[in-house]
């Protein structure tokens, strides 16, 4: 929420200039990255019921990179990094079961013919898609050379920059200068000076940051006092000039009732140390305090515990997500409604507690010793009273994956032998493939850091494919791990969700049981179930799209609640990944260059969500229609007797793993009953 009132205040005021984008020419401009994000034309109503990236997002992207190209002008985007602790115990906001319940509603529509009303509720549902998928934005940035980071915690100003295109709120923190608004078909731009405005305010820069923490804004809610009658922020600027600080204001009302009950006077002063001394990334690549030198010595409660710098880097180059640590730092790990709930849903997630528990115990070895005690649980929406907890302080067990590391020499033999050459070439079939020629690595930890990507990116994986159950304690395949390794190389990804559904029990050719129940497209066809089997299969499989064309074809309800389980399991695979890299680095086992720590996250597996866009096609087609019917009824995909014949191909690949595990009896002859005639189907048609 940006600070009440205050854009209004000031353009009464005649504040807000106007300038022309010539001005800006040749410039380093910081952008603000949500509030950017916010503005993306990005318009997929449909986003939010196939699954996966928006289709247009990177084409939106790169069409306002233009404009910023055209104008001369060189953006550097700062992202928003970890929460702040609170005091309170976590929560889930109020607005995710509103989204919930506005999906179910479009979901309603949609069956019932409502397309156009169904399209608006979804966008209402989720009207800021793009940032649901930073990561894409920022592995695009990186791919074409955008300059990005991501901020300690709230993307305030990090003191690289005097030009900032960003909300009012970093008026806070002394920026010279804040654009508000750009207008490339006009070539102009509204900004505020920072110093006209304490000087028509006649405020100093504390009073100024005082009117602004009682108005409200993100970090603190309004001053019970001025919610009394009709809100503007002139109230607050009156306010504070008359008792002349902040302070003085909120304690002439300390016995106002809701001053007492929001405990106001503690969250004014929290937010006001907060923003005096917010943390940045320092130029030589410290974390560190604004104004250090006067700041509390209770920070720590006001911000975070510190981390070590090797972490805070890794956040900030985009090399890792803040989620994990986030959950460790705050003690809990909130559970959302998915985008389609089910039962099933809700039972993976009790099946995800040992890739998180792991994942959090890999973290907290990597910390200080008091973030191993840590309290830690999962909170969910559905019984958002209970507490699960997610005990990483007991999976010392870990330590024993973390021993894996793999020589440069057999890696670069490894790679001439199958004429490869980089890291880039270092994947899951990589690895296994690498252990079966050459034998298990070596267990010792090398005297010298690791130095190279190709290193990191083969020990991450070794010591995944070890905690998934892939490799045996002396580095042997398991049954696991001799089924990924029939697979080609470039459907090591997909097979090994394949894998880890069948291993859970989450790949059946049985309906979902979604509240309330959906029609099933294929319910009628006396193929329903192979019907279903292959369309949850195959939708693990992405699709060439238009650019330009956001999805308006048919979606299918069955198969968003299958990829929401689908979704979970990736996030919570790449997490374990990252969190690895994270360990490798934070622990000082490796030491590459600041890019080649961007270059291998971006190479790791699970980068990328999986959509319902494939299976929803194979459905039609084994329903019957044709080639040209389906390239009528879904204008979005670009090549679809390619992405098909890709399906079959996927399709034989997990057939052959299914075969090994029937062969080795980990799976029951009943299930591979249900795949064989699915197969037998497939084939047939």
């Amino acid at each position: 929420m940006p600070i009440r009132g205050l854009q209004e205040f000031l353009s009464e005021r005649r504040l807000v200039q106007t300038g022309n984008i010539s001005s800006l020419a040749h410039t380093r401009l910081g952008i603000e990255g949500a509030n950017w994000l916010k503005k993306l034309p990005v318009n997929e109503p449909f986003q939010v019921a196939t699954g996966g990236a928006p289709l247009t997002l990177a084409h939106a992207v790169d069409a306002e990179l233009d404009k910023f190209k055209k104008a001369s002008v060189k953006p550097l985007f700062v992202f928003s990094g970890l929460n702040l602790v609170k005091k309170d115990r976590p929560f889930l906001a109020g607005g995710a079961d509103s989204r919930a319940q506005k999906r179910s509603s479009a979901w309603d529509a949609y069956y019932k013919g409502q397309i156009s009303q169904a399209a608006s509720l979804f966008e209402n549902a989720e009207k800021y898609i793009s940032l649901n998928f930073l990561t894409e934005v920022l592995q695009h940035f990186h791919a074409h050379g955008v300059e990005f980071m991501r901020a300690p915690y709230y993307s305030w100003p990090q003191g690289y920059v005097q030009t900032v295109y960003a909300g009012l709120e970093l008026l806070l923190f002394g920026v010279s200068r804040i654009v508000v608004s750009i207008d490339f078909e006009k070539g102009t731009y509204e900004w505020v000076d920072h110093a006209a405005v304490l000087r028509e305010l006649n405020m100093t820069q504390d009073q100024f940051i005082d009117a602004c923490i009682l108005a409200g804004f993100d970090l603190c809610s309004t001053f019970p006092p001025l919610l009394e009658g009709p809100f503007n922020f002139r109230a607050a600027y009156e306010m504070v000039k008359g008792y002349k600080t902040g302070l003085t204001a909120v304690q002439n009302h300390i016995n106002h009732p809701q001053v007492q009950k929001l405990n106001y006077l503690d969250l004014f002063m929290r937010t006001r140390n907060v923003i005096r001394h917010h943390v940045i990334f320092t130029t030589n690549c410290t974390c560190e305090p604004f104004n250090k030198h006067a700041c509390p010595s209770d920070l720590h409660e006001l911000i975070s515990p510190r981390l070590p710098n090797e972490l805070y880097f890794l956040l900030c180059q985009g090399g890792i997500l803040p989620q994990v640590v986030n959950n460790l730092l705050s003690g809990a790990l909130l559970e959302a409604p998915p985008l389609v709930d089910s039962d099933e849903y809700r039972r993976m997630l009790g099946d995800l507690i040992d890739i998180r528990t792991k994942t959090l115990a890999i973290l907290s070895l990597s910390l200080h010793d008091w973030y191993k005690q840590k309290r830690v649980v999962t909170i969910r929406w559905f019984d958002p009273s209970s507490e699960y907890d997610l005990d990483h302080a007991y999976r010392d067990d870990v330590l024993e994956y973390l021993k894996c590391y793999v020589k440069h020499s057999d890696i670069m033999n490894q790679l001439q032998k199958i004429n490869k050459s980089s890291a880039a070439d270092i994947g899951l079939s990589f690895v296994l493939q690498m252990v079966q020629d050459l034998g298990p690595p070596d267990l010792s930890v090398p005297d010298e850091p690791i130095v190279s990507q190709e290193e990191l990116m083969a020990a991450v994986l070794f010591q995944g494919l070890e905690i998934r159950g892939y490799l045996t304690p002396d580095r042997q395949l398991t049954v696991l791990g001799k089924a990924l390794s029939l697979v080609e190389s470039k459907y090591q990804e997909e097979t090994f969700i394949l894998i880890e559904l069948l291993t859970t029990g989450h790949l059946q050719p049985t309906p979902l049981h979604t509240q309330p129940r959906r029609p099933l497209l294929e319910a009628n066809s006396p193929y329903a179930k192979e019907i279903t089997l292959i369309s949850r299969v195959v939708s693990l499989l992405s699709m060439n799209y238009h650019a330009d064309k956001p999805w308006s074809g048919p979606i299918d309800h069955e198969l968003m609640g299958f990829n929401s389980i689908v979704k979970a399991l990736q996030r919570s695979l790449r997490n374990l990944t990252e969190i690895l890299t994270a360990h490798a680095v934070i622990t000082h086992k490796a030491r590459l260059s600041p890019e080649d720590y961007i270059n291998t996250s971006f190479r790791l597996p699970f980068l990328k969500e999986s959509s319902t866009a494939m299976g929803v096609v194979i459905k039609y087609y084994l329903l019957g229609d044709d080639m040209p019917a389906l390239v009528s009824k879904f204008p979005a995909c670009r090549d679809i007797t390619t992405d098909l014949n890709n399906a079959f191909a996927f399709w034989d690949q997990a057939m052959k793993v299914l075969v090994f595990l029937r062969d080795v009896q980990f799976i029951s002859p009943e299930l591979f009953a249900e795949f064989a005639s699915a197969d037998r189907l497939l084939h047939g048609q």
